[in-house]
């Protein structure tokens, strides 16, 4: 079961789950707005985990531009919904928060983890804004991602000065995100590159596309008790 407020934003759907690091820099603060504002222009929803970061700069950014944000929520959805900012987005049709846990779950790493599978399930692509190397949520998320037999195409922000995480996604069959301007078609082009790009150097897995297997594997997640640390998430 999934526990949900604002459904009506739920009636764009797809669009691009933007997802990165709690801590990240100025430039990629920068480019998630940008490409925030990219997916609102183009009328493609924006998905995210709703966490402090890239997450919320990408949430809030879409929402700033006019379009739609859904936030897949890991802990406090009741909480967070009654947000002065969140009640009115919600309220115009334009922020839904779900959640695959209780309305008042408190935060486990567990719970994050699962959480993460629920924001590329809700997406048509995801866009990996910074990423650490081989730990953390957003690394762990995008890995699962690529290795799954019916995957969503995953884009990285690349360029100078990119953590590693970023650099080694690409390596595991990653794409590039496009450079964005005002006339583009932006989910056309997404598509196009997708579907340019071999996949035979990732490794398939067999696993369902069900968004029920997505929440079922989210909800064993949250039996993790575990104390969180910092450096366990994104």
């Amino acid at each position: 079961m999934v526990n949900g407020i604002g459904n009506k934003a739920l009636l764009m759907g797809g669009g691009v789950a933007i997802v990165g690091s709690r801590n990240v820099d100025v430039v990629g603060e920068m480019f998630t707005t940008k490409a925030a504002q990219a997916c609102a222009q183009n009328k493609m929803s924006v998905v995210s985990g709703g966490a402090r970061g890239v997450d919320q700069v990408a949430m809030n950014s879409a929402l700033e531009a006019g379009g739609v944000s859904i936030g897949v929520l890991a802990e406090n959805l009741l909480k967070k919904s009654l947000e002065k900012h969140a009640r009115h987005a919600i309220s115009d049709g334009r922020l839904l928060l779900i959640s695959p846990y209780h309305p008042n779950a408190r935060f486990t790493v567990g719970g994050a983890m699962g959480r993460n599978k629920l924001v590329y399930a809700m997406a048509d692509f995801g866009l990996v804004v910074s990423s650490d190397y081989k730990k953390g949520g957003t690394w762990t998320g995008a890995q699962e991602e690529l290795r799954r037999k019916n995957y969503r195409p995953v884009f990285v922000r690349t360029g100078e000065n990119v953590p590693l995480g970023n650099e080694k996604l690409l390596e595991a069959g990653a794409l590039e995100w496009p450079e964005v301007n005002q006339s583009m078609n932006l989910n056309g082009e997404l598509q196009v590159l997708s579907q340019e790009t071999p996949r035979n150097h990732r490794q398939a897995v067999d696993s369902s596309d069900s968004l029920c297997e997505y929440m079922e594997a989210a909800a064993k997640a949250n039996k993790n008790d575990a104390v969180p640390r910092v450096s366990d998430i994104e």
